[in-house]
């Protein structure tokens, strides 16, 4: 009897069998880093709330002792039983109330920088002449600054973050493909870090610019995304709701027109883990 052949594996077998455990693992990074970046706008949400708690607590405690009731004056209350619609909308009105007042903090002594980077007295102090000279409109000279800040030894974390988003910023200002790309690649490193020391003001920042790079690379499901996850940042809150909306505006766009492409409409898999093109 003869034995039965076994045909030998080739080279196009072995191809795709790898071509296939690639494509798998890039999708498999793609969802990871989805939910990644979904983990952060909760945890960014739950800073906020914190925030809010404390802000709530304060105006307790504040009316609480300001507050003396009379007892010659007020006659005795006998407080109404709580029904779940009384309690309800007794939330909703102070959500509603605390909403109007909190949804935008106002950072004091703060003003915008050519519309794309916030300028506060932490970051003048941090950054000084660097930006100092983007303010008047000399970004090879911020530049400089920012190399010489860059050889200072044990840079504290978040002075590093700070000068890695201003360079982004100036880069990203000169338009071409390969300096875009650059300031795409730092508001990455600021991301990495700052989400590496849980700093959550700063990785709201850092998606900021993130979005403004992904809006000129035409990426305007990835530039949504990161405006999402900035949302929570204090002082970004109503530029961020406008750049948000352009994103919306400029997919529908795509969607209707047709033109401008797949990577517009699709958050790319590179979207987290990798600062390419997508």
């Amino acid at each position: 009897m003869s034995e039965a052949a076994t045909p030998p594996t080739t080279n196009t077998t072995l191809t795709e069998g790898i071509t296939s455990l690639i494509h798998e693992r890039n999708t498999l990074r793609s969802e990871l880093a989805l939910t990644k970046s979904a983990i952060q706008e909760l945890l960014s949400q739950l800073n906020h709330l914190h925030l809010l708690l404390d802000q709530s607590r304060a105006e307790l405690d504040s009316l609480a002792s300001t507050y003396q009731p009379s007892a010659s004056t007020n006659p005795p209350h006998t407080p109404r039983p709580a029904s779940p619609d009384n309690a309800f909308h007794s939330a909703l009105n102070f959500a509603e109330t605390h909403k109007m007042r909190s949804s935008v903090r106002i950072l004091p002594d703060s003003y915008w920088l050519h519309g794309d980077w916030l300028s506060t007295p932490l970051t003048r102090e941090m950054l000084g002449n660097a930006e100092a000279a983007y303010k008047e409109g000399k970004p090879q000279a911020a530049l400089n600054a920012l190399d010489a800040l860059k050889k200072v030894q044990r840079l504290p974390h978040p002075m590093r973050i700070e000068s890695l988003l201003l360079a982004s910023t100036i880069f990203r200002t000169a338009s071409d493909s390969e300096n875009l790309q650059r300031a795409l690649d730092l508001a990455q490193q600021a991301l990495k870090l700052a989400t590496r020391y849980n700093l959550f003001e700063l990785i709201g920042k850092a998606q900021f610019q993130r979005g403004l790079c992904f809006m000129q690379q035409q990426r305007y499901a990835d530039a949504r995304w990161s405006f999402s996850l900035a949302s929570w940042t204090a002082g970004y809150e109503g530029v961020v709701w406008e750049w948000g909306m352009k994103a919306e505006d400029k997919m529908f766009e795509v969607r209707t027109t047709g033109e401008g492409g797949e990577k517009g409409m699709v958050v790319c898999p590179q979207f987290e883990w990798d600062g390419s093109v997508g």
